[in-house]
């Protein structure tokens, strides 16, 4: 029986219009490249109303990526993104939720939460997916790419990867700590050559957001960290 994994999140997981790509590509749109077996099917995107949203399935796994630029958990929910997503979820289905990069910014008050509002709303999509019998795992924001005197890159939005790390902690929910091995993987590389995973194309000099290269390392990175922590998905994972 395949597995479904249903995604919510913002534009580091996003799925981007072939016209948008090579360049913007979230991990959520190649997460499927590095699950599961077979011959990937025709993409389905299934929402009207939510037109980025996007369905990647293959002979082992379901993806449904429902992530959206510039979206925190907050706003998320306040434009009804999340209710689909729910309405489809079965039990023994999976939903991951990576958000912080926008939670975070205080400068924009619609989007903003603070660490103790960030588990709340979080908490507003974990409950009613459990009360489906959904397997819920909270994923830390990836890292941007913003490095220290010491040549190290920096694990983002640090207070609101402790603060997810809590929650999943007290809820007894899977926690993959993508934010840590992002950081750890830019590190390896260097600030110069970590530039080939972000959007330092042409003109545009972008610490945040991904081309397919870096989407496809931070998806390979997430599935290791899914074989390491889901015993249930980890038969899925390529390569192991």
């Amino acid at each position: 029986m395949k597995k479904h994994i249903f995604l919510a999140g913002d534009s580091t997981v996003q799925s981007f219009k072939a016209e948008e790509m090579p360049y913007f590509t979230g991990w959520g749109q190649v997460l499927i490249e590095v699950l599961g077996t077979g011959t990937l099917s025709e993409v389905v995107y299934p929402e009207k109303d939510f037109p980025q949203a996007a369905v990647y399935e293959n002979d082992d796994v379901v993806i449904h990526n429902y992530a959206m630029a510039g979206r925190s958990s907050k706003t998320f929910l306040e434009e009804g993104r999340f209710a689909p997503m729910l309405s489809k979820m079965q039990k023994g289905d999976f939903l991951f939720l990576q958000f912080g990069h926008n939670d975070a910014n205080k400068e924009k008050p619609e989007r903003y939460l603070t660490p103790e509002d960030y588990q709340k709303k979080l908490m507003e999509m974990i409950s009613p997916a459990r009360e489906k019998g959904v397997k819920c795992a909270l994923v830390s924001p990836i890292a941007m790419r913003d490095f220290n005197e010491e040549g190290r890159c920096k694990i983002s939005f640090p207070e609101y990867r402790q603060a997810m790390k809590e929650l999943a902690e007290r809820e007894k929910l899977h926690f993959l700590d993508l934010g840590k091995a992002t950081a750890e993987l830019c590190t390896g590389l260097g600030a110069e050559e970590c530039k080939k995973l972000f959007l330092w194309v042409e003109d545009r000099e972008d610490n945040a957001h991904l081309q397919r290269r870096g989407a496809l390392e931070f998806a390979t990175l997430l599935a290791r960290l899914i074989y390491r922590e889901i015993p249930e998905l980890g038969e899925i994972v390529r390569g192991k």
